[in-house]
């Protein structure tokens, strides 16, 4: 599995004044993905890529958690969403995610990639009760889900804690 600390991203000025994005991978984790790769493990890598060409481009920045604020609404539901209250939503259609990770912009996540975002990743990091101690959680990171019913019933904030 790839992590976020092995992508280095670099920055080229071309002589005719273009910037050239370049994706540094160290090569054991690279030949991890010859022969059959991973395809959620491709897409966040792709994802990941994204995130720190947004990072260059001065998006702002998560600074803290909770998110107190999200599109200019200060709504967000005080009650966790459980694993099933989210199941529910995203059998019921057009659910949306955006990731609040500090030290990133937020993450947004349309319907189609925030179904693959649960499978893959969220649904055995969500965390359902609102104490926590990382040390018990698996791979010692999780992801609090919070509704925005004032902004929409189809947005859910997923704040990870790490």
């Amino acid at each position: 599995m790839i992590t976020d600390n092995q992508i280095r991203i670099e920055y080229l000025r071309t002589d005719r004044g273009d910037t050239v994005r370049m994706c540094h991978i160290p090569t054991d984790v690279a030949v991890s993905f010859q022969g059959s790769p991973d395809h959620f493990q491709l897409w966040r890598l792709r994802r990941r890529l994204e995130l720190e060409v947004r990072k260059t481009n001065r998006e702002p920045i998560v600074t803290s958690l909770p998110l107190r604020e999200l599109n200019g609404s200060t709504h967000r539901s005080t009650d966790l969403l459980t694993r099933e209250a989210i199941k529910t939503q995203l059998r019921s259609g057009s659910v949306s995610f955006v990731v609040a990770n500090i030290g990133d912009p937020l993450d947004w996540y349309s319907p189609a990639d925030a179904i693959r975002l649960w499978k893959g990743e969220v649904k055995s990091h969500l965390i359902e009760k609102p104490t926590f101690n990382l040390a018990d959680l698996q791979d010692e990171y999780g992801y609090l889900a919070y509704s925005w019913p004032k902004l929409d019933e189809r947005l859910i904030s997923l704040e990870k804690h790490h």
